[in-house]
């Protein structure tokens, strides 16, 4: 069973679902679909009496703007309170504090940001929502000076982003205070089975252009990132399962793996994967449908899949626009001229930038690194077509 919710139905997404006449619940109705006629549609109430009638259903959301008809239809659930758990960073690290004692954390409200003092304050640090989404509100400060000014960003940014996502989706009252965790980050989608076993669907690097960047511009993979990394996730995915005791449950996770193999979990994302639709990637680059698989309880055979793949990298680009940039200036993006920066383009997908800070995202492939950092560092604003006025 799926719950589809704004800001974006992906196409795979749309046809897995008349493929395998899965039923649905559209939780906002003004939601963009191309085969809304084709699909099994139920309404709210119709949808969670099939889902608590029948024998360990599995539900998969499209996006976390639909977490809210979980929480009100399956109050006192465990699915519900498990999910309340995970979407909240700072009781997730409260959770997992026996599996990661060395890492630190402090919550605390939004207003109070401004009193904290320096002095009491762990530099270098993260800072970010306690109930976060998309890397925003996300900044690393590294001493006092930057702290002043990181106030003021998240002040600015948070005011652009407040009528774009819901409370529970991004909450803006309180903030997680935390270990800056060095090392290489990657986004794993995953779920776990019926007997609590993590299956991993696919393995993202993220690039970062400096140690100051947290934007979600480029993350890739390829046979050697599933290789190297496959079975290390694996295990971290089976402590935190047992943890939470996840079972029948997909989840999108990040991690930081630092060189002396220690591995923390950044965060942890219920009930979905990979934002938007860059989870299709796995699709794009594998033949691995990431929402059949969880639903079927298929398992991908890791072998077989890579083999002929071993020097392809596989990158999605998440086109965000500049805070600096008035989207009601926009009049188009020069498509023909950003999609020269790829040597192979497997997929584009256009958003409406009118309504979110996006453009597009991109499924490419090449064999050559040297192309992934070019994107990274690109300055996207240059496709942008603006009225002059």
């Amino acid at each position: 069973m799926i719950i589809l919710d704004k800001p974006y139905v992906s196409p795979l997404l749309e046809q897995t679902i008349v493929e395998h006449d899965i039923p649905v619940l559209i939780n906002d109705q003004t939601l963009s679909l191309t085969q809304r006629d084709r699909m099994k549609i139920l309404d709210e109430n119709l949808f969670f009496q099939i889902y608590q009638e029948s024998d360990a259903p599995l539900l998969y959301t499209n996006s976390e703007n639909a977490i809210r008809p979980i929480f009100e239809h399956l109050r006192g659930s465990q699915l519900e309170s498990t999910t309340r758990l995970l979407k909240n960073k700072a009781l997730f690290r409260e959770k997992t504090a026996t599996l990661y004692p060395e890492l630190t954390y402090l919550e605390t409200d939004r207003n109070a940001l401004k009193d904290l003092k320096p002095a009491d304050l762990p530099f270098p640090f993260v800072i970010k929502p306690s109930v976060g989404f998309f890397s925003m509100g996300v900044y690393r400060v590294d001493d006092e000076q930057e702290w002043q000014e990181v106030i003021d960003k998240i002040e600015d940014e948070l005011e652009r982003v407040r009528d774009l996502y819901p409370s529970y989706v991004l909450g803006t009252e309180k903030f997680l205070i935390e270990d800056c965790i060095e090392g290489d980050e990657f986004a794993v989608d995953a779920y776990y089975d019926r007997n609590g076993r993590p299956v991993i669907l696919n393995i993202l690097k993220h690039l970062f252009a400096s140690s100051k960047d947290t934007s979600d511009r480029v993350y890739f993979t390829g046979a050697k990132v599933i290789q190297e990394w496959l079975e290390p996730f694996e295990r971290e995915l089976d402590k935190i399962g047992r943890t939470f005791n996840l079972k029948g449950y997909p989840v999108h996770i990040e991690f930081r793996a630092q060189k002396n193999g220690r591995i923390y979990p950044i965060e942890l994302n219920p009930l979905r994967f990979a934002g938007w639709c860059s989870t299709d990637i796995a699709y794009e680059a594998f033949g691995i449908n990431p929402y059949e698989f969880y639903l079927f309880g298929k398992k991908p055979d890791w072998p077989n899949v890579l083999r002929g793949k071993e020097h392809n990298l596989y990158s999605v680009t998440v086109c965000e626009i500049s805070h600096t940039v008035d989207r009601n200036r926009i009049r188009t993006v020069d498509f023909d001229r950003f999609l020269s920066l790829y040597r192979h383009l497997l997929e584009l997908r256009k958003i409406d930038y009118r309504q979110y800070p996006v453009f597009a995202f991109v499924f490419s492939e090449t064999d050559q690194m040297t192309d992934l950092k070019k994107i990274l560092t690109e300055d996207l604003t240059q496709y942008l077509v603006l009225d002059n006025n």
